[in-house]
């Protein structure tokens, strides 16, 4: 029967559908978590350099504060060193300054310090977030590369049985199948009537004309969708 025949195609076309978008969902994916990690990569290396400028920034303010002290260290030197009462005052004065400026410093440099440790811990959650994108990446090929021999062994297999079935549909039934399967892809071609009255594929009502036409072996098409229908296996009219 005719739409025994249309079925095992439309079967066969479903599963060649659903392999080959295995074939191409693996690529995809891989070149979707490939995305993720570059821009991931170029975040972290503009995160990188900012984290550079605050150890800098932390080194200069340790630097200032090191050179300061040691300034200071000198006037305490200079006013033991003092030659009369005026010349202690006024040091003491200028020590009492550079004491002042020497807090805030400190102060900075402090605040600075902790700046950049604060700021590695961005660092750090950047980079952990790379890796497991880049493990997860790597799992992904793996895995794909061990599936696409299995997958396009079935969708040989496959090809090979939907020949079989196309050589048995000859006349109007071949062009109408040709012309679809052209225009609307394999298994888009094909549908069952469903619910004894729907096409399967755009799930509108099929006139009871055109079913009985269909049970009788006549080629026809939906006229809403315009697939190729065919009823299933214990089909009937009620």
């Amino acid at each position: 029967m005719i739409s025994e025949v249309l079925s095992e195609i439309h079967q066969i076309q479903r599963q060649l559908t659903d392999l080959n978008s295995r074939l191409s969902r693996g690529p995809k994916l891989i070149r979707s978590q490939e995305n993720a990690a570059q821009q991931v990569t170029a975040r972290l290396e503009e995160v990188r350099a900012e984290y550079r400028q605050l150890r800098q920034q932390a080194k200069f303010k340790e630097e200032q504060l090191s050179q300061h002290e040691a300034a200071l260290a000198r006037r305490k030197t200079q006013m033991q060193e003092a030659k009369n009462n005026k010349e202690f005052q006024a040091l003491k004065l200028q020590l009492s300054a550079d004491e002042a400026t020497d807090s805030a410093l400190a102060d900075e440099a402090l605040a600075a310090l902790e700046k950049t440790e604060k700021f590695a811990l961005n660092v750090e959650a950047i980079e952990q977030e790379l890796w497991q994108i880049n493990e997860t990446l790597k799992k992904t090929q793996e895995s794909f590369s061990k599936e696409v021999p299995a997958i396009q062994e079935n969708v040989a297999r496959c090809s090979e049985r939907l020949k079989e079935e196309e050589k048995k549909l000859s006349g109007d039934f071949l062009s109408i199948y040709h012309r679809l399967t052209r225009t609307m892809g394999g298994d888009q071609a094909l549908a069952s009537i469903a619910g004894e009255q729907f096409c399967g594929g755009c799930r509108q009502i099929v006139p009871i004309n055109f079913i009985a036409q269909v049970v009788q072996g006549k080629p026809v098409t939906c006229k809403s969708c315009g697939r190729l229908l065919y009823v299933p296996e214990g089909f009937t009219v009620k």
